[in-house]
């Protein structure tokens, strides 16, 4: 489908840029905002659902039963990354700084995500 591959890293990057930091509230404490908690990042616009479809089925983003929340995990946060490197906007370099912590969560694996392997 050559509307999904232009569309794709599109949301990635939109998906990325407009959402915010999602912790597990379950492990540790609630307000411990760390590693070993980080489930992604989440949120939610107006997006085309066979897009956000496709990129549910592909496992990059994960769709709440209730489908009020999105959330982008850490492939899609690091895909998303990758291609807002690539790409020539003034400002791009200044946001990927200021979210540069999400390299260490995407490269760090939890117990959870260890104990899954």
């Amino acid at each position: 489908m050559e509307y999904y591959a232009v569309m794709k890293p599109l949301y990635l990057m939109f998906i990325y840029l407009s959402s915010g930091d999602q912790h597990n509230r379950y492990i540790n404490n609630s307000r411990d905002k760390s590693k070993e908690n980080f489930t992604g990042i989440s949120g939610w616009n107006g997006f085309d659902f066979e897009i956000i479809n496709e990129l549910v089925e592909e496992g990059l983003l994960e769709l709440s039963d209730s489908k009020k929340t999105l959330t982008m995990n850490k492939r899609a946060m690091e895909i998303a990354r990758e291609i807002l490197k690539k790409v020539n906007i003034q400002g791009v370099d200044r946001l990927l700084e200021q979210r540069e912590y999400h390299e260490e969560y995407i490269n760090y694996i939890s117990k959870l995500e260890y104990d899954a392997r």
